[in-house]
């Protein structure tokens, strides 16, 4: 199954390295181009974590398309983002969708 998590901060990123120590195929989606590059470029989130070293195989992207073909969406984001994210990916879901 392959998981997208919406959100490339503090909760976001965790759950992502949770889900990818767990070999789940997982992609995460931010706004913040400094941390989606730190996350690919060297496998930490200085901003919230450090010098926390994540799992290598995470990657992340500020490409919201990344969500069409993923079975799961994983919101962690503020609360006042979540209408108008969910409002963005609507339109690009191409098939049934946990959310």
């Amino acid at each position: 199954m392959r998981t997208v998590v919406i959100g490339s901060g503090s909760w976001g990123t965790a759950l992502a390295q949770v889900l990818q120590d767990n070999h789940q195929e997982v992609l995460v989606y931010g706004v913040a181009e400094a941390e989606v590059n730190d996350i690919n470029e060297n496998h930490k989130n200085s901003k919230y974590f450090g010098d926390v070293e994540l799992n290598p195989e995470l990657k992340a992207t500020t490409d919201i398309q990344c969500v069409q073909g993923a079975d799961i969406v994983l919101l962690a984001v503020p609360t006042i983002a979540i209408d108008p994210i969910c409002h963005q990916i609507n339109d690009l879901l191409d098939k049934k969708t946990i959310i």
